[in-house]
């Protein structure tokens, strides 16, 4: 089951056909969403949208790591990563995915 993945045009697409604003106005709000999801996160804040997923920011500590061509030791900076964590939302449609491959199985 390989599919498509679904770009911001497509997306676009079908939630104007859903919501009867035009692709155009929906391209615009995608794209200002976008924006302030990045500016927010650049400035260290956790995203939550909606029901679907979480994005948080965590401080992966500095640790010594060994650098075998060279055979010493050296330091690997602090730094800030991305976690994303799905929440009920996207569960939810996993687990409707999931039933209904369930049933195509041969016995």
């Amino acid at each position: 089951m390989n599919k498509k993945a679904v770009n911001r045009q497509e997306l676009a697409k079908y939630v104007a056909q859903v919501t009867g604003f035009t692709q155009k106005d929906v391209l615009e709000v995608l794209s200002a969403e976008d924006n302030v999801i990045a500016e927010l996160i650049s400035q260290g804040y956790p995203i939550k949208k909606h029901k679907l997923f979480k994005i948080d920011i965590e401080t992966k500590p500095e640790k010594r790591a060994w650098d075998g061509l060279n055979e010493k030791y050296f330091t690997i900076p602090e730094k800030q990563i991305i976690k994303m964590k799905p929440l009920s939302g996207l569960n939810k449609a996993v687990d409707e995915l999931n039933e209904g491959t369930e049933n195509t199985g041969e016995e």
